[in-house]
């Protein structure tokens, strides 16, 4: 019984590193997420040439600003679709722990059982 105690509490504290971890990927997410609408939003205004004042005098500075934004935008958008492999991860990891815990309660079960028929069976030897 002290053995799957500890196997226990093994999984309980991966399954907090795993939780902590699923927190921070919120987060960076988020931030890739607000960084990505931030960029959007700056496209709409980069296609007005009216928005380049005295900048539009510079040949190719439109299309070059706009490049530079979808460049940005395509590593941002590469790089939410690493956080969502990671998420990934995190629940396969949790799914595994899920599974490991449940088989250490049937294990633990056959092994009440089994003691629990060992006993019975050292009393019927005795009388």
């Amino acid at each position: 019984m002290e053995i799957i105690v500890k196997k226990y509490k093994q999984r309980f504290r991966k399954v907090k590193e795993e939780m902590e971890n699923w927190k921070d990927l919120q987060c960076r997410l988020i931030s890739q997420f607000t960084n990505a609408s931030s960029i959007i939003q700056r496209l709409q205004i980069f296609q007005n040439s009216k928005n380049y004042g005295a900048l539009r005098c510079v040949e190719g500075i439109q299309e070059a600003v706009l490049l530079k934004q979808m460049n940005s935008l395509q590593t941002i958008l590469l790089s939410m679709n690493e956080t969502l492999e990671k998420f990934h991860s995190v629940v396969l990891s949790l799914d595994k722990m899920v599974r490991d815990g449940r088989q250490l309660i049937k294990g633990g079960s056959v092994q009440n059982c089994e003691t629990a028929a060992a006993t019975r069976w050292d009393k019927t030897k005795h009388c």
